[in-house]
């Protein structure tokens, strides 16, 4: 398996990407995301006070789908390093649980994605990119799919692409 990170500036750059991953038959559910969540709120086109508290895939009479719905469910959490984000996905709720487990003097996003076999250039990226207002996105995927992700995330020109192998 290998994991392809990419930092987008946007959520809309992000959603575009998502997209056209989907498109090509990727699952939502090998995808995770972090955001701030003030970026996603002014950035989304969602009744946060509806998405807070349904289950189901439909805010209101609109139905979700791909990253909106990806992101939209969540609750937000505090990290030290970029504060209250959506983390979105298996491994970005467990990467956002790591970064507030550890020891007070080693909390944060950062040390977390470090702890992930992310490295330290990659992980700080990643960091300063989310707390400028950008979303980290990544997917797993085995050696087939790469070259599929790759491209697609590639179109969006300003994005930081990034693989590692788990």
């Amino acid at each position: 398996m290998k994991t392809i990170f990419c930092l987008f500036n946007s959520y809309r750059e992000a959603k575009t990407a998502v997209d056209g991953l989907l498109a090509q038959g990727f699952e939502t559910a090998e995808m995770n995301a972090i955001i701030r969540a003030k970026n996603a709120k002014e950035e989304m086109d969602i009744n946060w006070a509806k998405a807070g508290v349904q289950v189901t895939e439909r805010v209101g009479k609109r139905m979700l789908h791909g990253l909106d719905r990806l992101i939209g469910s969540q609750r937000p959490v505090a990290l030290p390093d970029v504060g209250q984000v959506y983390a979105a996905g298996e491994m970005a709720t467990i990467v956002a649980t790591a970064a507030m487990s550890l020891r007070p003097a080693e909390r944060g996003l950062k040390p977390a994605l470090m702890g992930f076999n992310v490295p330290e250039e990659n992980a700080d990226a990643y960091t300063l990119g989310i707390q400028g207002g950008g979303l980290l996105f990544w997917i797993r995927t085995c050696g087939v799919g790469v070259p599929e992700v790759v491209s697609t995330l590639r179109h969006q020109q300003n994005a930081i692409i990034a693989s590692h192998a788990n």
